[in-house]
């Protein structure tokens, strides 16, 4: 009888923050009717952010744009990115948290010119970032933009609708200047053009709320393979981000998310049906680049129940070796070589399915 009560009263802080998110935030995920991107070919220097310009940032980002990232991380997204469009998956690309554009371009340079690009920021209104995590700068991340021949176009401030549903030409970043809080997943789906979401970084707000409300918004409308970033996951001063994803992986009954991999301080999510061949891809390419670790060899680390890789600082590879491998993945044919192997099919599929009356947290 004690041991039963112990463990209710265990549970009872997740209950309350279960029942605080279903009277929060939307309960129903609203339908996503997916279109294919279309026109989704790398050719010379004639698309936004072009192959010079894609080089360029791979070796030199550190002076480009300031932030805080490790070249792994960004190393690890141009991996998986091949992968998915080997696979046929293309989808929107974007950020939530975005500060100066760092790790966002890093994603952007992995990305189709059709893909829609879409960033998610408080920017000035910096009342709603209540933890201080970040200060991210509208015109400085314009100014960056801008550098690499693309451009912003703002259609949310705060929670008001500002400048239509969805971006422009080719090279047009979708900018919500909002609390990710504010942002719908209908908002989100028409932003990406109905395409879905293919790959995604999450590094705004670190309380356990924000985190876990996050995970469900990019739930909605992630496609079957897409993959998501989830930044500071090792950070010690940021214990918020993984107690939100804990919550998220044992509180939210309906997702079909896995954790791949653990590396340079962010955790590499995905869907379970593509959850191997990413895993390989990135075994693969780190050993190539000499990045060696017992995570990543002995394959024994295992987070909520799944078989990860794991990289985190030491030993590193050699920075000249990963710089121009990075750089080859982002402007090489490997790219559209992957994506002529499928033609122009997509992945249509979305990791969680819409329903009309479904429920987050039943």
């Amino acid at each position: 009888m004690g041991i039963g009560v112990v463990l209710l009263l265990g549970l009872l802080p997740d209950l309350s923050f279960a029942a605080a998110f279903k009277a929060q935030y939307y309960t129903v995920c609203p339908t996503c009717d997916l279109h294919p991107v279309r026109g989704c070919s790398l050719k010379d220097n004639t698309a936004p952010f072009n192959l010079t310009a894609r080089r360029q940032f791979a070796k030199k980002h550190d002076n480009l744009v300031f932030g805080y990232m490790q070249d792994m991380a960004a190393f690890s997204a141009a991996v998986l990115s091949v992968q998915q469009l080997k696979l046929g998956i293309q989808g929107a690309v974007g950020e939530i948290g975005v500060h100066h554009g760092l790790f966002f371009f890093a994603l952007a340079a992995a990305a189709r010119p059709c893909e829609p690009l879409i960033v998610i920021d408080v920017f000035a209104d910096q009342q709603k970032n209540i933890d201080s995590s970040g200060k991210g700068n509208y015109n400085t991340f314009r100014g960056h933009a801008q550098r690499f021949g693309l451009t912003t176009k703002i259609v949310q401030q705060g929670r008001n609708l500002v400048g239509g549903s969805a971006g422009g030409p080719p090279g047009t970043i979708v900018t919500f200047a909002s609390a990710s809080t504010e942002v719908t997943p209908s908002a989100l789906c028409a932003a990406s053009g109905h395409s879905g979401v293919r790959l995604f970084s999450i590094d705004g707000g670190h309380t356990p709320e924000v985190v876990y409300h996050d995970l469900t918004l990019l739930n909605c409308v992630l496609l079957d393979g897409g993959l998501l970033f989830m930044d500071d996951y090792t950070h010690s001063y940021w214990a918020g981000v993984q107690d939100g994803v804990g919550r998220f992986f044992h509180l939210h009954p309906n997702h079909r998310l896995v954790p791949v991999a653990v590396v340079a301080n962010k955790l590499i999510i995905t869907t379970e049906s593509h959850h191997r061949v990413y895993r390989e891809a990135l075994i693969t390419e780190f050993r190539r680049i000499g990045a060696r670790h017992v995570g990543i060899h002995e394959m024994k680390q295992r987070l909520f129940g799944w078989p990860i890789v794991v990289w985190d600082h030491a030993p590193s590879p050699d920075q000249k070796t990963l710089t121009e491998r990075w750089a080859t993945l982002l402007t090489t044919a490997e790219h559209d070589k992957a994506r002529r192997a499928k033609g122009n099919t997509t992945t249509r599929k979305l990791a969680t399915p819409p329903q009309s009356s479904w429920s987050w947290l039943g």
